[in-house]
């Protein structure tokens, strides 16, 4: 007998993992507040595979009344993900009937200068875009129900080596174009 021994590993830690969530996810539904909402949130959501597993999961989680919603994590460049991933992404996830929520949404600046910034801005004012057409608000499919962000500075003030851009102000709490940008996207569609 053939045995691929790394297939099988994989196939029983999976069974393991995907059994531990669901025990945890029935634990909390149990024993906590009838009022707190429960989500699933993870990162790299917006990979074609992970998705796909963590749309069943979280079917499976919803199908016995253990979640309330999704939450991807947002460790994002200026280029990736494509808008088109972001949105089979959420377009998917959508098709479960949860809450939707970015988590945790942090897309550096690609320099630390005006240029930098701009494309930052751009990028970040791009998907609100995006978020507001999916969301059930915009005529879309998705209840997006929240975007929070990793960080409101850069440059952490209590460490000396961060060098994170990724924030809506800079290093001294003044707000950068990409809260403008963000600020601006909402103006548009609060008409």
């Amino acid at each position: 007998m053939n045995l691929d021994k790394r297939k099988l590993y994989g196939t029983i830690i999976g069974s393991i993992a995907f059994l531990a969530v669901i025990l945890a996810f029935t634990y909390a539904r149990k024993y906590a507040d009838p009022d707190v909402k429960l989500f699933y949130n993870d990162f790299s959501t917006v990979d074609p595979k992970k998705r796909e597993c963590i749309f069943e999961l979280c079917q499976n989680l919803a199908a016995k009344g253990l979640i309330d919603g999704i939450g991807m994590q947002g460790y994002w460049d200026v280029k990736n993900p494509s808008l088109k991933t972001i949105k089979d992404t959420i377009e998917r996830f959508a098709e479960t009937g949860l809450e939707i929520q970015l988590t945790e949404w942090s897309i550096s600046a690609p320099t630390e200068d005006e240029a930098g910034f701009a494309t930052q801005a751009e990028r970040y004012a791009s998907i609100f875009r995006l978020l507001q057409k999916l969301d059930t608000q915009g005529g879309g499919k998705a209840n997006i129900t929240c975007v929070s962000f990793f960080g409101v500075q850069d440059h952490y003030v209590l460490s000396k080596t961060d060098k994170t851009t990724s924030r809506l102000f800079d290093r001294n709490f003044d707000p950068k174009p990409v809260y403008y940008a963000i600020a601006d996207t909402f103006k548009l569609y609060s008409n």
